[in-house]
């Protein structure tokens, strides 16, 4: 399929309230899309502001959402396996409002942990003995997981998700920016 225009995605982001704060420019590198920075950005900068309703987020304290039934299964869920479950959720969802978002998204991906022949060819290699143990435990981790995911999705679904999630998430420490937030942080930090 052709590739959604990326004047159109970004008249979107911006009507929803996205705003870039230096210029940028979304690019292809050598055939791999992305976001380039059209001026020095200095370390530590923010760059981009997306309100949080464009966003999929998940923290240690969330709970599940309305339609993830099944409370213990989504407590025993790293951070990437909630977020790949809220992707599969919202990419099914005929109404979801970030369908622009999805659209840019890559279908395919090439890993080590995606590619049995890559994976076979890394390992006669022998000087990537690491990277190979590191796909198998990859893979082994999202099989465990796909199995908690609800609708029972397909392994090629689960690995697109999390393919999705692992090359296009931040992760950091959360910071509440409620009252009731802060206060829960407040409680943990006492306890």
């Amino acid at each position: 399929p052709p590739k959604p225009s990326f004047d159109a995605f970004r008249g979107w982001a911006e009507k929803e309230g996205a705003k870039a704060l230096v210029p940028l420019s979304i690019q292809d590198f050598e055939g791999e899309r992305g976001v380039a920075a059209l001026e020095t950005v200095e370390a530590g900068a923010a760059i981009l502001q997306v309100p949080a309703r464009m966003s999929l987020q998940v923290n240690t304290l969330s709970k599940p959402p309305r339609w993830f039934k099944d409370e213990d299964a989504w407590a025993a869920s790293k951070w990437d396996h909630r977020l790949a479950m809220m992707v599969l959720h919202e990419d099914g969802d005929t109404d979801s409002e970030l369908k622009p978002w999805l659209a840019q998204l890559p279908r395919e991906f090439c890993t080590p942990t995606l590619s049995p022949g890559l994976l076979t060819a890394l390992d006669s290699i022998g000087c990537f003995g690491s990277v190979c143990k590191a796909a198998r435990a990859q893979r082994e981790d999202w099989d465990t997981a796909r199995l908690r995911a609800p609708e029972s999705p397909s392994q090629a679904q689960f690995d697109w998700a999390m393919s999705v999630v692992r090359s296009r998430s931040f992760s950091g420490p959360f910071t509440p920016s409620t009252f009731v937030g802060s206060l829960c942080a407040l409680s943990l930090s006492l306890s």
